[in-house]
């Protein structure tokens, strides 16, 4: 028998004549469709104040609310970067706090920096366009995110794209450098201004994984991770495991950049079992909030490098 998760109460209003869109929570824009890999079923992580009964996890993001968001995003293949303006204000929630568009899926298994997620169903389905399968047999309501064009938002200081705008294209927000090309060399300091807030944040450089030197997951045990290079404020640790037999996982871990992250055994030990194929994600990161001005909200500014790794088991 299927369940209702408590929370989050249906759509915001979008006023007539507003050049503004309104999203359920989750939805993403056409630009994040295409690039983030971290849109698949495990990225989800619920916003917009939602109160879902979740076990104890990570509180590795915790912010204040926000009303508006600046993400610049760089891996190997070129870059994603946009803005977000929202008219009512949401919460970041734990592990995948760089973007305001998520859902919240409980974690199966929670130790240390990370969480481990596995797919979730719900029997009958979810009315997709007012609530989401938070685990098993549960539904939970979404609130619906409106965003509107606050105006241009410009980012100099990199030495890559030194005029970086980005503007609101009729449906998102959107760069005026193509998807393949890099926006930072690392190493500058970036600065964001937009019409109601300012800040800056430091564009991360890039790191070579030194640990393992061959690339593999333990059967049981801790995992460690080692890298080279300079430091960033915070790091970001992805795995997304699938065995032959179709079992799938995906682990999210977030902490200080110390160069080392050490994934802890009751994470590994749940994951699907050999043999397997997996992908790992580093992602150095600075996240940094900023005052808005005439609001009692604030901004997030985030820039974040990401490298890839695939490996088997």
């Amino acid at each position: 028998m299927r369940t209702r998760g408590t929370g989050c109460a249906s759509g915001i209003q979008t006023p007539k004549k507003s050049r503004a869109l309104t999203y359920p929570v989750g939805t993403v824009s056409l630009a994040s469709a295409v690039l983030r890999r971290r849109t698949s079923w495990a990225v989800c992580l619920c916003l917009g104040g939602c109160t879902v009964d979740e076990p104890a996890s990570p509180q590795l993001f915790n912010a204040d609310a926000i009303t508006a968001q600046v993400h610049i995003h760089q891996y190997d293949e070129g870059s994603h970067v946009t803005a977000t303006f929202l008219r009512e204000p949401t919460q970041l929630r734990p592990l995948f706090g760089d973007q305001v568009v998520n859902f919240a899926v409980e974690a199966t298994v929670a130790a240390g920096p990370c969480a481990l997620f596995r797919p979730t169903s719900c029997e009958p389905s979810c009315d997709g366009n007012r609530e989401y399968c938070t685990r098993e047999n549960t539904c939970a309501p979404f609130k619906a995110l409106s965003f509107f064009d606050a105006g241009p938002v410009t980012i100099r200081g990199s030495s890559v794209a030194p005029n970086l705008d980005i503007r609101w294209s009729g449906t998102y927000y959107r760069a005026n450098v193509p998807f393949q090309q890099a926006v930072f060399a690392g190493g500058e300091t970036l600065q964001v201004d937009a019409a109601t807030f300012s800040g800056s944040v430091v564009a991360p450089s890039a790191v070579t994984i030194t640990e393992p030197s061959t690339l593999h997951l333990p059967a049981s045990g801790p995992f460690r991770l080692s890298w080279a290079g300079a430091r960033a404020p915070s790091v970001f640790v992805r795995l997304d495991v699938r065995s032959r037999d179709g079992a799938q996982a995906t682990v999210a871990c977030v902490a200080p950049d110390t160069g080392t992250m050490v994934v802890p055994s009751e994470i590994i030990n749940a994951l699907p079992a050999p043999p397997r194929q997996f992908n790992l994600e580093l992602e150095p990161h600075e996240r940094k909030f900023v005052a808005v001005r005439g609001s009692p909200y604030r901004a997030m500014l985030y820039v974040g490098r990401l490298q890839l790794r695939s490996g088997t088991d």
